[in-house]
């Protein structure tokens, strides 16, 4: 008799893609990586009146063939910005939706386009409308032996009308600990809002202003290839997105400043046309939020 583990694994990565895996391997091997691959990894969609069509491209990266099965689910995030299915429902993007083929085989190497359409007057409301497309590797079952299966998912965000991302921000906490910067954020539009910014380690001793540190981290958003200066280190805040109708804490690490000296953690975060900034003092012994906007 074969024993079956089942390992689920959900990959968001930012500003915002989701991928679902679903591995089944017998209990005490260590799963390969997955045989298929898609491309693109999201998409956008912006619907027309009638019928608004898309592609994507299912690649075979294994050395045998293949047979894929795909299919449509709603979805969201849960509390813990975690992927969630949805049951189906009327007025929603998957049961407005039209995919082709559903099944379909594809040789070593080889690939397979997969066409879809969405019927916009089958959708309830302006907004965003979501769905995963997902593709799941068909094994055969008869024989002993183990088998792998794996369920690799496409979002489309399709957008009825025009988008309104509405953001509020309720609070920004710095956990000195872990790096991280937690965002408690409200998204009170018909659209998803995707925090995302820039943070500098200001050393202490050349710090002379907030308004000089917030010009200089708002040329790295005015211009993204614009590097740290020399004398400076941060990077990026990318976190997940916070779908419309919804308050979430999405959370984003930071690289540790160079040592454990004394530095200010000024910070500039954009969502939903709305901005925020702080100057958050970072040393050994304490932690106080000098300024923001």
């Amino acid at each position: 008799m074969n024993t079956f583990t089942r390992i689920i694994f959900l990959l968001i990565p930012l500003p915002l893609a989701l991928a679902g895996v679903l591995v089944q391997a017998a209990e005490g091997v260590k799963a390969p990586p997955p045989s298929i691959g898609i491309s693109p990894s999201r998409m956008e969609v912006a619907l027309r009146s009638g019928t608004t069509t898309g592609s994507t491209t299912v690649l075979n990266l294994s050395d045998r063939e293949i047979v894929v099965r795909s299919s449509l689910v709603g979805f969201d995030l849960d509390e813990n910005n975690t992927f969630r299915e949805l049951a189906p429902e009327a007025g929603t993007l998957p049961t407005a939706m039209i995919i082709n083929p559903v099944k379909f085989t594809i040789p070593p190497g080889g690939s397979q386009t997969v066409r879809f359409a969405i019927q916009g007057d089958r959708l309830q409301g302006d907004g965003e409308h979501r769905a995963m497309l997902f593709f799941s590797e068909l094994v055969d079952t008869s024989h002993a032996g183990v088998k792998l299966n794996f369920r690799l998912g496409m979002p489309i965000y399709a957008i009825a009308g025009e988008p309104n991302p509405v953001a509020v921000f309720n609070d920004l906490h710095y956990d000195r600990e872990n790096r991280t910067i937690a965002l408690d954020i409200s998204s009170l539009g018909n659209a998803q809002v995707k925090p995302s910014g820039y943070y500098l380690w200001w050393p202490m001793s050349d710090y002379h202003s907030e308004s000089r540190a917030f010009r200089q981290v708002g040329r790295m958003v005015s211009n993204p290839g614009h590097e740290v200066p020399n004398e400076l280190s941060g990077g990026r805040l990318a976190t997940k997105p916070v779908f419309g109708g919804t308050r979430r804490t999405v959370v984003a690490n930071l690289t540790p400043p160079p040592d454990d000296g004394e530095y200010m953690l000024v910070v500039r975060i954009d969502a939903g046309r709305q901005t925020i900034q702080q100057a958050i003092e970072h040393s050994p012994s304490n932690l106080l939020i000098v300024d923001s906007d």
